[in-house]
């Protein structure tokens, strides 16, 4: 028996060597949903022989090769879009994962180093503790950055930036007094330690004190006055709304020639049933991917407006932030 897994592989493959384009979602999607000859049963319900899975793979083949079929088309759109969302979807929970990680890997190096001092008095274990809390700090700046990595240059700037931080909120005199907490309150106040720093920097960056280094506030935050502009994505909804304008002349032109040929009692060009019945089809599929493109478009305008209210959200607290601390150079931990 041939596995389905594997005829869609084959039928991967042989598309690129073919050049005919095709994703692993498609290709796996079209070979599951091929009709045998008796189209009473799919190819994948039942046991497939060496002979039935080289006709499913050409079957397969012939379809992912053909050009304008909105039944293709429409499979193509949904199967290439629930593909790369998976893809989008992975790759983000591999980054939290990765960062996860980095982060707790560096708590527990300074919580086993700082619980080897057992509340003794030793000044190089408090260096050592407080250099792995910088690094700490360090790490997790670079798992929140957008690449997840830092040059050279890179770095020495964040650990510039960093250690300024660090002393304002945890001097190397309150070392020893963390070192004498359990391991509980240890976890803790290295997670806190890691957001009141990110947050010092975030403020100072902004504020055009520091520059900022790994934290691609542009990137991220966007210009406070600019909030809505996002030019590629609107650009890219310019061309959904063509693309589903375009769906709709096509629909309204199948829809009528099926009426006319109705009309006419079956004379002149579209008499055959057949025909009439793949313009059905046609009408059918190409709702159905005007339906589908549009609820894209709507899912990515939500999108779109919840970036603009974040990106107010922060400039109204940075507003806030400065009214706040105004000329004092000590601030609260609260605050």
């Amino acid at each position: 028996m041939v596995s389905i897994e594997s005829i869609a592989r084959t039928v991967l493959l042989e598309c690129r060597e073919k050049s005919i384009p095709a994703t692993k979602g498609i290709c796996d999607f079209t070979v599951a949903t091929t009709r045998r000859d008796d189209e009473q049963i799919f190819y994948s319900e039942a046991g497939l022989e060496e002979k039935e899975a080289s006709a499913l793979s050409a079957k397969a083949i012939a379809v992912l090769s053909s050009e304008g079929n909105p039944a293709v088309e429409t499979m193509r759109l949904q199967a290439n879009f629930g593909d790369l969302f998976r893809c989008i979807e992975s790759a983000a929970v591999n980054r939290d994962t990765e960062r996860s990680v980095a982060v707790a890997g560096g708590i527990r190096r300074v919580v086993e180093r700082s619980g080897d001092l057992d509340g003794r008095m030793d000044f190089e274990g408090y260096n050592q503790v407080y250099q792995l809390v910088n690094d700490l700090l360090v790490t997790t700046a670079r798992v929140n950055s957008l690449t997840m990595k830092f040059d050279k240059d890179v770095e020495q700037e964040v650990r510039r930036e960093v250690s300024p931080a660090l002393f304002s909120v945890m001097p190397r005199t309150a070392v020893q007094s963390f070192c004498s907490l359990g391991i509980n309150e240890k976890v803790c106040h290295l997670r806190e330690l890691v957001s009141l720093v990110h947050g010092i920097r975030l403020y100072h960056s902004t504020s055009g004190d520091w520059r900022g280094a790994g934290l691609d506030v542009n990137k991220v935050i966007g210009d406070s006055d600019n909030c809505r502009k996002a030019d590629d994505v609107e650009a890219r909804l310019g061309e959904m709304n063509g693309k589903i304008a375009q769906l709709g002349e096509h629909t309204g032109r199948l829809r009528i020639a099926s009426l006319l040929s109705k009309k006419e009692g079956g004379g002149g060009d579209f008499e055959s049933p057949k025909q009439l019945s793949q313009f059905a089809a046609d009408i059918c599929y190409l709702r159905q991917c005007t339906v589908y493109l549009q609820s894209i478009q709507e899912d990515i305008e939500r999108a779109l407006a919840r970036l603009y209210n974040s990106r107010t959200q922060f400039a109204e607290c940075m507003k806030l932030i400065d009214v706040g601390i105004g000329a004092r150079t000590v601030v609260s931990k609260e605050e």
